[in-house]
Formats: C-alpha cells, structure tokens, sequence
C-alpha cells in the first residue's frame, strides 16, 4: 500500500491495482511512504482463514471488506522507495523501519476500530531458535517464518538479508498407474 497526500494506493507484487475502502479509510490517515504486508481473512472465530480459503474471497466479485487484515512488516519513507527502484541504496535499517511501523499503527489502533496490524514479530538470539519458533507457528498453521537481518536497508527485489523458513519435504514416489 503506498500513502502519498492522504491518498491511498493499494498494488499487488504483479502489479495489478486494488480498492479496499476499509483498509484505505484507515490508511489515509497514516504518514506518506510504502507499507509493505499480506492480506488476510478473519473468519467468524477471529482468526485468519487459511490462505487458500481467504485468497478466494478477496479475489472475488464481492470481497468481505470489513473482515479483510491488512499485517504489515515493513515502512518505507516515499524517498528511499523511489530511491531503491532507481538502484540507490538506501539509509535507514530494517529495526529502524519496524520501529517507526509500529509507533504508526500503534497510534492508528488505539483510534480506530480497524483491520491493519503489525505482524507478530520476535528477535531471536539463534538461527535454532528462529527454527523453534517457525516450527510453532507451522504447528499453528501457518505457512512459516521469515529471518531478517535487523541491519538490512531495503532493496528493490530479493533480498540476501532475509530468509524465508517454511518446510520442505523431499520424497521419492513410485508410478503404480495412470489414466488416460
């Protein structure tokens, strides 16, 4: 979501162009730059919905706005965004950026019933414990984990500072027949 002059912008990693006027409400009020999450669902329990089952009715041709999540994980001023997408690299560390998130959101919730959060988020001394960690949240059902580097200064692209956990199963199978 880019916020630019209390107008709000929401585009997907493709590209494409989305309106969610609950989200936007919200966002509108926030300060100018890029906030960077995932769109969730909240089912009638409160919780997400599983990706699959959300992912369906925020694509669809009636999405349930009011129970759209915005998470967010990152904040990046208009500046160092521009700057990134023109290969100039930028300033301000990942702990820095986060920090100023949550000061963001934390001053938006407490004034609005609203669907944007920080997502949760631990500082692990290990890499072990970072898998510990993931393995909960995968017990929990979710997809995984991402490890930052707290010093990284965002980049246009894939970044070699942040490692996405999640498992991974390899598997020999053997063909005992087909159809057709």
């Amino acid at each position: 979501f880019t916020v630019d002059n209390n107008e709000v912008l929401c585009n997907s990693r493709s590209g494409e162009v989305y309106d969610y006027p609950v989200l936007n409400k919200t966002l509108q009020t926030y300060p100018d730059g890029h906030y960077i999450g995932e769109l969730t669902v909240r089912g009638p329990d409160g919780k997400p919905l599983d990706r699959a089952t959300g992912n369906g009715l925020i694509n669809s041709d009636t999405p349930p706005h009011e129970d759209i999540v915005l998470d967010l994980w990152d904040y990046v001023t208009l500046e160092e965004y521009t700057g990134a997408a023109n290969k100039v690299k930028g300033k301000t560390p990942y702990r820095e950026r986060f920090d100023q998130l949550q000061k963001i959101v934390g001053e938006t919730t407490a004034a609005w019933p609203c669907n944007v959060y920080v997502i949760e988020t631990y500082i692990v001394p290990s890499f072990a414990q970072a898998l510990r960690q993931c393995s909960l949240w995968m017990n929990d059902g979710y997809e995984g984990a991402i490890l930052k580097d707290r010093d990284a200064i965002f980049r246009d692209g894939t970044s070699p500072q942040q490692l996405k956990l999640k498992l991974e199963i390899d598997a020999d199978v053997r063909i005992t027949g087909f159809k057709p």
